[in-house]
């Protein structure tokens, strides 16, 4: 990178890498120096002078930036992917990443009740909202406990973060279900949870929690099959509403893929 573009970015390290299969891994960078952003933003990696947005899964507390990778399907990448080359990197490894953080996918101050809806890397947002209440970081906003987070993955070993969700229920600041689609699989032999698509179990849940329309809001992130299904609240793609908006509900949106 040459040194007149390096006035734009900020250069960081591979500090941990933990690989959870052959499409998965969660990538921690240290930035060289401090890299602002909110819990629900994403920062631009730049690397072979490719560029690609990554939401953020730490909180800005942390002083690192923790992103959770996917290879998608070859039919759904790019040419000029760059997650394949984020993939190969090592504890050590130099990649730049853009010095302003972009998103508009925050936690809502207007609303009480906040239910997370993900697919696999799509629940990254929703980590960094959390640890950063946990924190304290949301202190003035009227957050009404818990937390609903809905996380679907077709296999037992993608959700990523399942471990410390499971951790942060015991105290009561959320509640976590997480749903794999493939229960039959041979890979998921060893799953004794909740079974379904995520955007199909959503529904019956919000009647069991008596989740109605007013005063929650609902994010949705990850697949844009799950996203167009349950929300498309302004009709995108020349698709129809989806179920939750039908019904009243407040959506924030985020398409991956």
């Amino acid at each position: 990178m040459m040194m007149e573009q390096q006035q734009n970015y900020i250069q960081t390290h591979v500090v941990q890498k933990k690989t959870l299969s052959q499409a998965l891994a969660i990538l921690t960078l240290k930035p060289s120096h401090p890299f602002e952003f909110k819990p629900g933003q994403y920062c631009t990696v730049v690397m072979d002078e490719i560029a690609r947005p990554y939401s953020i899964c730490s909180a800005p507390h942390e002083g690192l930036l923790e992103l959770f990778l996917e290879i998608v399907p070859d039919e759904l990448r790019q040419s000029t992917s760059l997650t394949p080359k984020l993939f190969h990197l090592n504890i050590g490894d130099t990649v730049f990443i853009r010095k302003k953080a972009k998103g508009l996918f925050l936690l809502d101050p207007t609303a009480s009740t906040h239910v997370f809806v993900a697919t696999v890397t799509g629940i990254a947002p929703f980590i960094s909202m959390i640890r950063s209440y946990v924190h304290g970081y949301y202190q003035p906003m009227l957050i009404q406990e818990p937390f609903y987070v809905f996380q679907g993955a077709s296999y037992g070993d993608e959700f990523g973060y399942d471990a410390q969700l499971k951790s942060l229920e015991t105290t009561g600041v959320l509640r976590y279900i997480p749903t794999v689609s493939r229960p039959n699989e041979e890979r998921n032999q060893n799953w004794h949870g909740k079974t379904g698509r995520v955007n199909l179990i959503l529904e019956p849940y919000l009647e069991e929690f008596k989740i109605g329309p007013k005063n929650t809001m609902i994010y949705l992130c990850g697949h844009r099959g799950m996203i167009e299904y349950l929300g498309n609240h302004r009709e995108k793609s020349g698709k129809p509403l989806g179920t939750l908006v039908k019904k009243g509900y407040q959506t924030k949106e985020e398409i991956y893929f």
